[in-house]
């Protein structure tokens, strides 16, 4: 169970980081230097979230927990989509 909560606590961190990020992004158009950290998070965050996502699949099998795990990895997963608007967007901006 603990295991859960830290992983909903993670995505939802690197959520409210990154759109945090992408508003800061939009306010102060100082896309070279700016652009810089939000690439890093990014790296950062998918190396975390991938962890995050394995140690839930390793929990799917031996777990019996099924439902709560796979609503953990919806929510994990929910930022993919989410980070790739941001990205469009910024983009679509510079």
């Amino acid at each position: 169970m603990k295991r859960l909560q830290i992983s909903i606590n993670v995505a939802l961190s690197f959520f409210c980081l990154g759109t945090l990020l992408f508003l800061i992004q939009l306010i102060l158009h100082d896309y070279s230097s700016f652009m810089v950290i939000g690439f890093f998070y990014l790296i950062t965050a998918i190396v975390v979230n991938l962890m995050v996502l394995l140690a839930l699949i390793v929990a799917l099998i031996v777990d019996d927990q099924k439902i709560k795990t796979l609503q953990s990895m919806g929510v994990s997963l929910s930022n993919i989509p989410i980070a790739a608007l941001y990205a469009f967007i910024i983009l679509k901006i510079v």
